[in-house]
């Protein structure tokens, strides 16, 4: 069986988050928010199991969330997002992040 997901534009995501201005911590948030939101998850997503995105896609979330040094818990976090722990997924179109569902956390 094909695992379930959903997938968001990210330029919607980047709209909705409301942030024009705001440290990277704050963006990084707002995205991971709307994500765990839209896979209706009790638990936050899981970005290195859950997420897939191009390449294209995730350079374009990077550059969004920001290029000042992160600090405190930020740092570990990009590096999730920096490295291939986010599948790059060439099949997820440009623009979009697809986020597979934790068996069980759907309604």
């Amino acid at each position: 069986m094909a695992p379930s997901y959903i997938e968001a534009r990210l330029d919607w995501l980047i709209e909705k988050s409301g942030i024009v201005h705001g440290p990277p911590h704050r963006r990084l948030n707002a995205i991971e928010t709307m994500l765990t939101n839209l896979a209706r998850s009790p638990r936050p997503i899981d970005p290195a199991t859950q997420l897939r995105m191009c390449e294209a896609t995730r350079t374009q979330l990077l550059a969004w969330i920001g290029t000042e040094p992160p600090t405190g818990d930020l740092v570990a976090r990009l590096v999730v997002y920096r490295s291939d722990a986010v599948v790059i997924d060439a099949s997820v179109p440009e623009g979009w992040i697809r986020i597979l569902q934790r068996i069980g956390s759907a309604s």
